[in-house]
């Protein structure tokens, strides 16, 4: 029959030190204000009822005691490390000791809003030591995780730690490390080729190149999957001059993503002429004295100039006969080194001191001291088929314009320059008019390779270059 309630709440048994003292409280419970208890003290209280008719006895008085201090301190995660990558589906967690502490509280979420987060895949657990094995089938493969704990010391608890994360993946926390072009380069070419480290373990890499610093996207310029070396050249037409890239790789291991690695950027050069035209010897030139002079185009933004010469027709360089650096366009042999009736080759490669890498190699021009060019011969009746290549030098894909003035069945093979066959571009009937055939060199070498061309009215032939 209580119309309202009595409420007392005292640091003493006899009530003589009350720290509430309420009347006519109309429920049936009281709530404390905040900072109003002291921690770590036994507080006494007692309630009483009334109603119209008079005020009852007092209850029987009960105690309770107020919990130590919430720590200032919060708990120090230690592994998996933030951001990591971890390839042990059961890895065993910890974190460092937290003074006074009974136990920890670890939570452990797909979402990155850990703390509040409330998920089927949450784990929320309890443990008195600071670590936590998690079990098989905790964690799923290729997933991010976000990780928290707090220490318990007796009835309290400090606040949460700094939020962590880690991703499971097969791969490990295995990162890649960029090679070439050095990170920061300038002058580099506009199909550069880029490399890093090899990984043991990786099946393949995943690389890109975009002009947005941070790889987000809306920026991609170039992408490549499915790469089997730890090296590529960026293809034609891909990149352009004077500008800025960003790169990175990562691996692929067990058709999981290992992480990117960090992040590389290079400027490509300004566009202009790289590789110098050679103007003397001519290309098949005999007679050629001994003490010949070399001479080749200048380069604008050339600082210097490789040559080199070659007995016989392949860049081999057991059988290099002159190597050298020079400051001119021209270069003039003292007569010694150069043998008579022999077939050489030779060619160019401008430097550019403030380059990141290499620039290209002229092509190379062969020239005989001799009556002819030792050279493989294909016997042939010249035929009325003009061939013209593109692009030339080529690093992929090389392109044969073909003019016919009628319909004919031909066969066109590629040859290295010791005359074996290495490919076929073309076997059939072919319309009359102008016609593109496109030959995928990616399995060619660098070096110097001839095409001959087989039709019913006879031959032609040339030659193009394939470059790193």
């Amino acid at each position: 029959n209580a119309t309202y309630y009595n409420f007392q709440l005292s640091k003493n048994q006899n009530f003589s030190d009350l720290v509430y003292d309420e009347e006519n409280l109309e429920f049936n419970y009281y709530m404390t204000e905040g900072g109003a208890l002291d921690n770590s003290t036994t507080y006494y209280w007692r309630v009483s009822t009334g109603n119209p008719a008079g005020v009852g006895e007092w209850s029987e008085v009960w105690s309770f005691e107020t919990g130590a201090a919430a720590p200032d301190d919060i708990v120090t995660l230690q592994f998996p490390a933030d951001e990591s990558v971890v390839s042990d589906i059961t890895p065993l967690m910890n974190w460092a000791d937290f003074a006074g502490a009974d136990k920890y509280e670890i939570k452990i979420s797909p979402e990155e809003d850990v703390i509040n987060a409330d998920t089927w895949d949450d784990i929320f657990e309890m443990t008195t030591k600071s670590e936590y094995q998690i079990s098989e089938g905790d964690f799923e493969l290729n997933t991010q995780y976000w990780w928290v704990v707090r220490a318990k010391v007796g009835n309290t608890s400090s606040d949460w730690s700094d939020v962590w994360s880690f991703t499971v993946s097969t791969t490990g926390d295995i990162s890649i490390t960029l090679l070439e072009p050095e990170n920061g380069a300038t002058k580099v070419l506009i199909t550069p080729t880029l490399k890093w480290e090899a990984v043991e373990s990786a099946d393949t890499y995943e690389l890109e190149v975009s002009d947005n610093a941070g790889m987000n996207g809306g920026g991609n310029i170039w992408s490549k999957q499915n790469i089997s070396t730890n090296q590529i050249v960026v293809p034609d037409n891909s990149l352009n001059p004077s500008r800025k890239y960003f790169w990175r790789v990562r691996a692929i291991i067990s058709g999981s993503s290992g992480p990117w690695s960090e992040i590389w950027d290079f400027n490509t050069m300004k566009d202009v002429n790289t590789v110098p035209t050679l103007y003397t010897p001519t290309e098949n030139q005999v007679h050629v004295a001994q003490d010949v002079t070399f001479e080749w185009s200048e380069i604008d933004v050339a600082d210097s100039y490789n040559l080199q010469v070659f007995e016989g027709l392949e860049m081999n360089m057991s059988k290099i006969r002159i190597e050298e650096n020079v400051f001119t366009t021209s270069f003039q042999t003292d007569g010694s080194v150069l043998q008579d009736d022999k077939t050489y080759s030779w060619r160019v490669q401008a430097v550019d001191d403030d380059f990141s890498g290499d620039l290209n190699w002229s092509y190379l021009f062969l020239f005989s001291t001799g009556d002819e060019i030792q050279n493989f011969v294909f016997d042939f009746r010249q035929s009325a088929i003009t061939v013209s290549i593109y692009p030339n030098p080529s690093r992929e894909n090389v392109n044969f314009l073909l003019d016919l003035d009628a319909a004919d069945k031909i066969k066109m093979n590629i040859y290295d320059i010791n005359g074996s066959l290495v490919g076929t571009v073309k076997d059939g009937f072919t319309t009359s008019g102008r016609q593109l055939i496109k030959y995928n060199a990616t399995k060619l070498n660098s070096g110097t390779y001839y095409y001959l061309l087989t039709a019913s009215d006879g031959n032609t032939w040339g030659k193009f270059l394939i470059v790193d």
